[in-house]
């Protein structure tokens, strides 16, 4: 059954409102919180961005470099690496329960 071009755009505008907003500022909860990169994702993570790492699940995604951060080089002691680390953990653990 064919939908009418004002029905599907009523329907589009109703999702878009329940779509959460996000602040895309700097260094706050979202998807920029790891700004500034080499001064929060390159050493080892702090107990508050540890706890960071293993207990935000409201932001959808981070932005987690870019091209002035150069991350090849850094350890897996690094909150990068942690981070990385956890997220592989969580999706194997939601992949089995989920088989």
């Amino acid at each position: 059954q064919a939908v009418s071009e004002d029905k599907g755009t009523e329907e589009a505008r109703a999702a878009w409102k329940m779509v959460p907003r996000i602040t895309g500022e700097y260094g706050v909860v979202g998807p920029h919180f790891w700004v500034k990169y080499s001064e929060k994702i390159r050493p080892p993570p702090t107990p508050e961005l540890l706890e960071v790492i293993k207990k935000d699940e409201a932001t959808p995604m981070w932005k987690l470099t870019n091209h002035e951060v150069k991350l090849l080089d850094v350890g897996p002691e690094s909150c990068y690496w942690i981070l990385l680390e956890d997220t592989r953990t969580k999706a194997r653990k939601f992949e089995k329960k989920n088989r």
